[in-house]
């Protein structure tokens, strides 16, 4: 007669024959030999809801048992993380210049004490997004603070359980404020940049272990370990979202929206990560109270990778334009009267919404072959463009699996608040500069 183990609790196991029914305190139910073993978890977990106060009859009313399971997770998890008074050394622009608003934000929902000290000078700054958003932080009980991250003397005082830092991209500039606090705090966190992960042609999806330039970020890295500090790396990739400061999406919005042709370098089919700023604060935020994040270094990047076809024919359709796309290949631009040809006969046209046109639609003649056309990366900055023209992607499983992070966003779903952002900024009223473009395409 087979026969299967089943946990009455994390010390004590039953074994039973095939058909015995088997009374736990919330249910009893057949236990089978053939059983899944997530059905076994499921009914198991029952007994874990009754001790977290949740009734047979609330669970029926909520949901299915997975939703009341992970529910008792989150509250246990709230419990392990106790307030803690959190230190967000935040830089004055650029692609992270966001994070600290959005992580601030993330991290006092959870209960922590914030302050965030900011580079730069107030008057300067505090009237431009993102920090013109800082008074609505300040009235929920954060302490806003601006000065140079490399002056001890310009740090807030007191003690901290967690310091983010998000500001310096070299040893110069970050040895300061870990020298000043490594030694002190539960978690010292260091926003780094997966841009420094060297490019591999043969498997462009970066991962934690990859080879890294040595140089700005590296040294910073490093130098957290020699100091023995209680470190955890974050590594993002290109980031969009409200208040952010640089343009990508709004790159392509540009053209698309007037009806200009988008030129873009190599084949198109060039895979990158777009990660909305919310969800990078997500995954910086699960790190107070959490042991396992101690030593550890994340990609920060959404799981799901676009190409910059893909990119562009999501904001076209959304947008209810034509979309006009033109290849080139970038080793081969030279602007002047001796210019080879740029690959852009046919052009390609896709007349959208209609995904039947899309299917017709002759395909473009490919860029002559290049390391860059083919995203292999050799000139991964082209003049003009707001990407690396190269596969620029990373694997977030690590983050999922240690710190239980999971992203709320992905870019195909946000087009159409991205273009209504993009609108609501009064972008349509300006005229970009187009001079390059018209090169490109004369």
């Amino acid at each position: 007669m087979r026969a299967i183990a089943i946990a009455i609790s994390p010390k004590r196991m039953i074994f039973c024959p095939r058909g015995v029914r088997v009374a736990f305190p919330s249910r009893a139910f057949a236990a089978h030999s053939d059983a899944s073993i997530g059905d076994m978890r499921t009914n198991v977990a029952s007994t874990s809801y009754a001790r977290a106060g949740v009734s047979s009859r609330a669970r029926a009313s909520r949901g299915d048992r997975g939703d009341a399971c992970r529910r008792v997770r989150a509250r246990s998890r709230a419990v392990a993380a106790a307030a803690m008074k959190v230190l967000i050394v935040n830089c004055k622009g650029g692609g992270h210049g966001s994070i600290g608003l959005f992580l601030a934000r993330a991290l006092m929902a959870a209960g922590h004490q914030v302050t965030i000290l900011n580079d730069g000078e107030q008057g300067k700054l505090e009237g431009k997004a993102p920090f013109s958003q800082y008074a609505s932080l300040a009235a929920k009980g954060a302490e806003i603070v601006w000065g140079s991250p490399t002056d001890p003397s310009a740090y807030p005082a007191g003690d901290f359980d967690v310091v983010y830092d998000n500001n310096g991209k070299d040893i110069d500039t970050c040895k300061p404020l870990i020298d000043t606090y490594a030694a002190k705090v539960k978690h010292y966190v260091y926003v780094s940049s997966a841009g420094m992960y060297k490019a591999d042609p043969g498997q462009p999806m970066s991962l934690e272990g990859d080879k890294r330039a040595e140089k700005n970020h590296y040294f910073v890295e490093e130098y957290l370990k020699e100091v023995g500090a209680p470190f955890t790396i974050f590594r993002p990739l290109y980031i969009y979202g409200e208040h952010t400061a640089k343009d990508y999406h709004q790159w392509m919005m540009d053209r698309v929206l007037r009806d200009r042709p988008v030129c873009i370098p190599g084949s198109g089919q060039q895979c990158t990560s777009m990660t909305n700023v919310e969800d990078v604060a997500s995954m910086l935020a699960l790190v107070p109270g959490n042991a396992k994040a101690v030593g550890e270094a994340f990609n920060v990047c959404s799981d799901r990778v676009i190409t910059f076809d893909g990119m562009a024919k999501a904001i076209a359709q959304a947008a209810g334009k034509e979309l006009k796309v033109v290849k080139y290949d970038p080793e081969a631009k030279v602007i002047g009267p001796h210019a080879r040809p740029l690959a852009r006969t046919p052009a390609r046209t896709h007349a959208l919404p209609h995904a039947r046109t899309l299917a017709r639609t002759a395909r473009p003649t490919p860029p002559p072959p290049s390391a860059t056309s083919q995203g292999l990366g050799k000139g991964a900055k082209v003049e003009g463009f707001p990407f690396r023209a190269i596969h620029f992607f990373a694997d977030p499983s690590k983050a999922k699996r240690v710190l239980g992070w999971k992203p709320k966003h992905d870019f195909l779903s946000d087009v159409p608040a991205l273009l209504e952002q993009y609108k609501a900024e009064g972008r349509l009223d300006k005229e970009p500069d187009f001079s390059l473009d018209d090169k490109i395409l004369a």
